[in-house]
């Protein structure tokens, strides 16, 4: 492989992950604004149509999340440099978590008024484990 390419191949993978880690810390602020929204509807019931639309968009972000943060691990597998993953990002992963625990926590953030309540499951992550899919999402309450 020539030296441009090897270098090509490089700026390609700094790239990605620059584009991965911005688009899951635009998902992190989200949820993250949720959760602020959520403490102040304790306090200020004004806020409460905010908040059960933002919980409701809840699940995307935490896709999204999880989605962008696998495309930052394989970049960083791919570049050899997974250590980076967990000197850096594993960190974020268990702050995104926190986050939606604490989101769940606040009294009337799992149940919206609808015709279906619904509620948002999430489950710790194991260090240095993504999370799947299935492990934070809406479900209806029998």
């Amino acid at each position: 492989m020539t030296r441009k390419n090897q270098q090509q191949i490089y700026n390609d993978q700094k790239i990605a992950l620059t584009r991965a880690r911005t688009a899951r810390d635009v998902a992190l602020r989200s949820i993250n604004k949720i959760l602020t929204i959520a403490e102040d509807d304790v306090i200020n019931a004004e806020n409460r149509p905010i908040l059960e639309a933002r919980i409701l968009s809840l699940d995307k972000l935490v896709t999204t999340f999880n989605n962008e943060q696998q495309q930052d691990l394989s970049v960083l597998a791919e570049a050899n440099e997974i250590d980076q993953f967990t000197e850096v990002d594993e960190d974020v992963t268990e702050s995104m978590q926190s986050t939606c625990d604490r989101i769940n926590l606040i009294p009337n953030c799992n149940a919206i008024p609808s015709d279906q309540e619904l509620y948002f499951e999430s489950t710790l992550s194991k260090r240095g484990r993504m999370f799947g899919p299935d492990n934070a999402r809406a479900r209806t309450v029998p």
